[in-house]
């Protein structure tokens, strides 16, 4: 997000009389206002003003899991970005991967804990790896992915966002926002797109297999 040099101008003439300009007028002091700014924007979004989200046209391969052709890879490289801590403990058999990599101990529980029967398969999902982006000009990207079998036969597609917190009450504003703008992105991805995806936000209490069951279709 950038602001116009004009609208700094103006902001800065109003305050010629309270402040001695010059002696902000630097790099650091820009990259302040910025920060404060894009801040501002993402705290206000969907509140003050609206957020929405268009399908537009565009290459989706390559990406982390598939080459230029969409074919996945026979093996890839972990590193931070799926998870910055690592452990010797086996995976699930339906987790897509044969080593275990997690940001807190909520994800660690759902990649070892008890088997879910209607798992097809699941997957960390690697930071950036889903660019969901956000007002104030980042952008966020959700924890898990997993495809369910359900009882008609049919897949459900299931995109959870962990958070070791009680409930959306212990989150940061930022995380809250975050959030809203990902219920918002998946919506209109399941008007425009064709494919059902469900966004779920998992807390401390929850369990993988609880809220699998809750999305399944009765």
């Amino acid at each position: 997000m950038f602001v116009k040099m004009a609208t700094l101008h103006q902001a800065f003439f109003e305050l010629k009389e309270q402040i001695e300009i010059t002696r902000f007028m630097n790099e650091d002091t820009i990259r302040f206002i910025q920060q404060g700014f894009n801040q501002y924007l993402l705290h206000h979004s969907l509140s003050k003003f609206e957020v929405g989200y268009q399908k537009i046209s565009s290459k989706i391969h390559p990406t982390v899991l598939t080459d230029h052709q969409g074919k996945p890879f026979d093996e890839i490289e972990i590193n931070q970005d799926w998870g910055i801590i690592d452990s010797n403990a086996t995976p699930l058999e339906s987790f897509l991967f044969d080593k275990v990599f997690f940001d807190s101990q909520i994800e660690q529980q759902n990649i070892t804990g008890s088997e879910i029967q209607e798992v097809v398969v699941f997957t960390k999902i690697p930071k950036r790896a889903i660019k969901i982006p956000v007002a104030g000009g980042e952008t966020y990207s959700p924890d898990f992915a997993y495809i369910v079998k359900t009882c008609q036969g049919e897949s459900l597609n299931l995109v959870v966002e962990s958070k070791g917190v009680a409930d959306g009450a212990g989150l940061r504003q930022n995380e809250k926002q975050k959030i809203a703008h990902a219920e918002r992105w998946f919506a209109a991805m399941n008007k425009d797109g064709g494919i059902d995806v469900k966004f779920v936000t998992q807390f401390e209490q929850d369990r993988v297999a609880q809220i699998i069951r809750r999305a399944m279709p009765a």
